[in-house]
């Protein structure tokens, strides 16, 4: 895995987890604040990140599909800009444009 997209995987582990930090007393988490706001820009960074490597696009896809978050924002896309299932195929590609 390159650096770029392991240095990603990271940051998006370290921001969820932070947003899961704040949790209620039940377990229940907001979509909303900051912890939410960085986690959710992570979690994007991650999914459109363009694939350099086959190896990249495996580790990418083995990431995606470990993590539930990752899965639904790679097949539904982003409500708060463009980027669809599409983009996210294209991304896949080593070399490609995202």
């Amino acid at each position: 895995m390159s650096k770029a997209l392991s240095d990603l995987h990271t940051r998006y582990i370290a921001d969820r987890d932070a947003w899961m930090a704040t949790a209620d007393e039940v377990g229940d988490i907001t979509a909303a604040g900051p912890a939410y706001e960085q986690a959710w820009t992570s979690c994007k960074n991650f999914v459109r990140y363009q694939c350099q490597t086959t190896e990249d696009t495996r580790m990418k896809v083995a990431i995606i599909l470990e993590n539930g978050w990752l899965e639904e924002t790679a097949d539904m896309g982003f409500d708060d800009e463009p980027f669809t299932f599409r983009d996210f195929l294209r991304t896949l590609v080593p070399g490609g444009k995202s």
